[in-house]
């Protein structure tokens, strides 16, 4: 398996402290990408076995509440993936993806049966957005959200400014959402232009007034777990 690095301590990849490996590897690539090192499988990363992971994530397992797979995009590698969360299990070691959920069902499917829960990137309703923001279509990620909906621990929105930051394009994704379960919790995210390709550097951060205003959005329209951050 091919990673990029090991960050040993997060507190925003999951509930709880989270040990959070960036896979290598994306099929997309989002023009506002926060890692965009982790895009291009053959430029960056280095080679690790399941079992060198493993060792890896169990030498934290008294100061983490689980481990989260990131990237890049982590499913793409999911067989590898199954194997660690497999091996985990005998230490008590909740695993979650973050996951854009472009894949054929079937890969979820398999991880389903060893992964914890997914965190899920939904990047735009609007599939011509979408298609601008991503190079790809979302028409399997929304239906892989209504499939796997009792496996999703988090649907997270990134407020692009200029591209799904519309009162119409979020009023799209939240009744979408909502369609799906009024209990599904959907966490909002500032873009910040740190990391970024330097284009996308001289973004605006959303203000707070904008997200509180999407959260009042997503409450009325029926949502009882909504959160920016």
């Amino acid at each position: 398996m091919k990673i990029n690095k090991i960050l040993n301590f997060s507190s925003v990849d999951g509930p709880g402290n989270r040990l959070v490996v960036f896979f290598q590897g994306c099929n997309f690539n989002c023009n506002y990408c926060h890692n965009p090192e982790t895009i291009d499988y053959e430029k960056e990363g280095y080679f690790i076995t399941p079992e060198e992971m493993v060792r890896e994530i169990v030498k934290a397992k008294d100061f983490i509440r689980g481990v989260t797979f990131t990237g890049g995009e982590c499913s793409l590698q999911y067989d590898e993936i199954a194997l660690v969360a497999e091996m985990l299990k005998q230490y008590a070691i909740e695993v979650y993806i973050d996951t854009n959920f472009s894949l054929n069902p079937d890969v979820y499917y398999s991880l389903s049966k060893s992964v914890d829960q997914f965190i899920v990137d939904l990047k735009a309703f609007d599939p011509k957005i979408h298609q601008v923001i991503t190079g790809y279509a979302n028409q399997q990620i929304l239906e892989n959200i209504r499939t796997f909906y009792d496996k999703i621990y988090e649907v997270r929105i990134v407020i692009i400014p200029g591209y799904n930051d519309s009162e119409k394009e979020i009023t799209q994704m939240m009744e979408f959402l909502y369609s799906v379960s009024p209990d599904i919790r959907l966490m909002l995210i500032r873009f910040r232009p740190y990391g970024v390709r330097e284009e996308f550097g001289l973004n605006k951060i959303p203000s707070i007034e904008l997200m509180e205003l999407f959260v009042e959005l997503g409450k009325k329209l029926g949502l009882k777990n909504i959160y920016y951050k």
